[in-house]
């Protein structure tokens, strides 16, 4: 299984979530807001901050926690 940062993801690719990374305390939020294994995240702006959507929600993450969400590719 090839898995990537989501800041590799490029604008409207999606991709499952495999694991975050928790050792960045601010990460831990991420798993309260959805991200979690097999949840599936959308691309929306890639950028410093980027915009993804998640469910029926859109969220801005910093380069710090986009780093900290490993994620499998669509098809992968």
């Amino acid at each position: 299984m090839n898995t990537v940062t989501m800041d590799l993801l490029r604008r409207g690719e999606q991709a499952s979530v495999v694991r975050v990374d928790l050792a960045n305390p601010s990460a831990k939020r991420l798993a309260d807001l959805g991200f979690v294994p097999g949840a599936i995240v959308q691309m929306l702006r890639p950028g410093r901050p980027c915009i993804v959507r998640l469910s029926n929600s859109r969220l801005g993450l910093s380069d710090c926690l986009q780093k900290s969400v490993m994620l499998r590719r669509a098809g992968d």
